[in-house]
């Protein structure tokens, strides 16, 4: 099993557990409730598990030119079209680079905010056994000048802490246009200088939204 295939397996778990709670109080509909399962359907949504809310607006390898993705990660290539998440509204692309993989998505959304999704998604790379004493350990960045609310979260592999995947990502959004960038091989090194790559491609795609 790859690292992504784990990945996108220990988001449906997550997914799996917070549904199970929330079938526990069927009567809860407050709004923490409803923005918890909303935040969990979201990121099972990146592989398949639940649905954005309309198709987004366009590519999402025209959020970025090769030069601004070379600029950040020298020796980048083209961005490649990813259709696979076509039917639950999400536009991929990703770009082979000698720094690993960078990963754009991009999708509509209300209702939601940059930490929520991010959030979210941070559930994928974590152990659930480990429950809130893990996730409140988590480092969020705000993302200053990227469309009207944007974050970064960092963290390294660490399965005894209980990280069990590598994790550096952007989440942006413009409206109700969100983008996704992803580049895990980036939380192995330097924390700042990965908050400064991510943050450069963010300012780069903000007004393509």
């Amino acid at each position: 099993m790859n690292s992504v295939q784990r990945t996108n397996g220990l988001i449906v778990l997550a997914l799996c557990v917070a549904l199970a709670a929330c079938g526990k109080k069927s009567d809860d509909s407050s709004p923490a409730a409803v923005s918890s399962v909303t935040t969990a359907s979201n990121a099972a949504g990146d592989i398949g598990g639940g649905k954005a809310s309309q198709a987004p607006s366009g590519s999402a390898c025209a959020l970025l030119t090769t030069a601004e993705v070379a600029s950040a990660l020298p020796g980048a290539g083209d961005g490649e079209n990813d259709d696979s998440r076509q039917e639950y509204g999400i536009a991929a692309c990703e770009w082979a680079t000698p720094h690993g993989l960078l990963f754009a998505q991009r999708w509509t959304l209300t209702g939601s905010s940059a930490r929520q999704e991010a959030s979210g998604l941070a559930l994928g790379v974590l152990d659930p056994m480990k429950g809130a004493a893990l996730r409140s350990t988590l480092r969020f960045e705000t993302a200053a000048g990227i469309g009207d609310d944007a974050v970064i979260v960092i963290e390294a592999r660490d399965e005894a802490r209980g990280v069990l995947e590598d994790i550096a990502t952007l989440v942006a959004r413009r409206g109700d246009q969100w983008v996704i960038l992803g580049a895990p091989d980036l939380a192995q090194g330097d924390r700042a200088a990965a908050i400064a790559t991510l943050t450069a491609l963010g300012r780069n795609t903000a007004g393509r939204l």
